[in-house]
């Protein structure tokens, strides 16, 4: 059974948000920030001016497939499934996957352009690195399944 305690949901009808903590050691925290900044220098093709770096952009969008982010891909798989237990949904008649995993480079003054994940039935975000006093994550509500 997932640990539920350290969660909380917020309801915006009809969106269900949870936020909580992944904790990784900071050695962890700084490999993979080291290899997605690489990462970044590698493959930059498709980057806009004033806009964020997206690895799902530039070739980059199955980093769960990467051994360096097991352990992540392990704990944001169980925070999955404690933001769906805490829905009342049971796990145990689900089958859960990850589609895709990516991660973004967003450097001051640059933005995420507004977009959905209509593919996807749960979306996850996970702040490797954020700054205090940086940025926001905003939500707009279009499809059904996000």
């Amino acid at each position: 059974m997932p640990d539920l305690t350290q969660n909380k949901v917020y309801d915006i009808f009809p969106l269900s948000i949870l936020k909580g903590k992944i904790i990784i050691n900071d050695q962890e925290k700084i490999e993979l920030k080291n290899h997605i900044l690489d990462t970044e220098i590698n493959f930059n093709e498709n980057k806009k001016k004033d806009y964020a770096w997206l690895g799902d952009n530039n070739g980059q969008e199955f980093l769960f497939h990467n051994l360096l982010f097991n352990k992540l891909t392990t704990l944001i798989g169980e925070k999955i499934k404690a933001y769906t237990s805490l829905l009342n949904i049971n796990n145990e008649k689900l089958d859960f996957y990850f589609q895709r995993s990516w991660a973004t480079i967003t450097h001051t003054e640059e933005k995420i352009q507004l977009h959905d994940h209509a593919q996807s039935n749960i979306s996850f975000a996970y702040y490797l690195s954020k700054p205090k006093n940086s940025g926001d994550i905003r939500f707009v509500v279009d499809s059904q399944n996000e």
